[in-house]
């Protein structure tokens, strides 16, 4: 487990955990050790653990019941975007065409050098893209520039997003096939600004008109961080709603924690959905 990692702890659990138990390297119906050695094993807290053993009851992989321990149930590998708060993102795509604009190496912004932990002025990689909506006569809704490091984004050629399958898929799945990633954690912050010229241009807007940003950073079954793009939204063709749920966890003093928990948020597009 990694302190410096931007997934939480206890992700970083439940995801080695359910690695292990859809792989069969733990047995259905076997017993996971106590809280405490797992707590141990992992180099984590109890909180933790429990956070952890949440994640996998929630996908129903684990049973817990009082005096009896907790006891793998078991199921068939599941897609990567079905663990936790990952499974709730975004929902599959309506139709929509994608247009990448530009692609190529570029100088990377600080934000993305920041990310990827790399000097000023390294180059990157970038897809300058737009995506438009078909049902509403190919209307545009959502403008991402997408950054890869350059081990990945010299696999990358224009014409692997542009059959109808590709179109049909977030551009990380293309990645992921394309340079055979296992992708495991996205990152997602959010926030709100004004169009300015070049956004109400691409978005066919007014300037000055609100837009929701969001900004993703995808990382792969190792930690390492394989994708980050940062995308801004029509508001009026963007919702995203955040479900949060609360779980009480006795702390070291036996008190209850409160823990607040973003692992049910969703995001939805009235009428396209998607997390390029």
């Amino acid at each position: 487990m990694s302190n410096r990692s931007p997934i939480p702890l206890y992700h970083q659990v439940a995801t080695d955990l359910e690695k292990q138990i859809t792989s069969g390297a733990i047995p259905v119906n076997a017993m996971l050790p106590p809280e405490r050695e797992l707590a141990s094993r992992y180099g984590v807290s109890l909180i933790t653990v429990r956070a952890a053993m949440r994640v996998l009851m929630d996908q129903r992989l684990i049973d817990r019941r009082p005096g009896k321990g907790t006891t793998v149930l078991g199921r068939q590998a599941r897609a990567v975007w079905e663990l936790g708060w990952l499974n709730h993102l975004v929902a599959s795509l309506v139709p929509s065409r994608l247009e990448i604009l530009a692609m190529g190496l570029v100088t990377a912004p600080h934000w993305v050098s920041a990310r990827f932990g790399l000097t000023t002025g390294t180059r990157v990689y970038q897809m300058d893209t737009v995506r438009y909506l078909r049902s509403a006569g190919d209307k545009p809704f959502m403008s991402t520039q997408i950054y890869h490091p350059r081990s990945i984004g010299r696999m990358l050629r224009k014409r692997d997003f542009e059959s109808e399958v590709a179109q049909a898929q977030w551009v990380i799945s293309v990645v992921e096939q394309k340079c055979k990633l296992d992708v495991t954690n996205v990152r997602q912050t959010m926030c709100a600004q004004l169009s300015r010229l070049e956004s109400a241009r691409r978005l066919g807007i007014k300037v000055g008109e609100p837009l929701l940003e969001v900004t993703r950073d995808y990382f792969d079954d190792s930690g390492r961080l394989v994708q980050t793009g940062r995308s801004l939204y029509r508001s009026d063709e963007f919702e995203y709603v955040l479900n949060l749920s609360r779980s009480r966890l006795p702390n070291r003093d036996g008190f209850n924690q409160i823990l607040e928990s973003g692992d049910e948020s969703h995001g939805r597009l009235d009428r396209a959905q998607t997390a390029d």
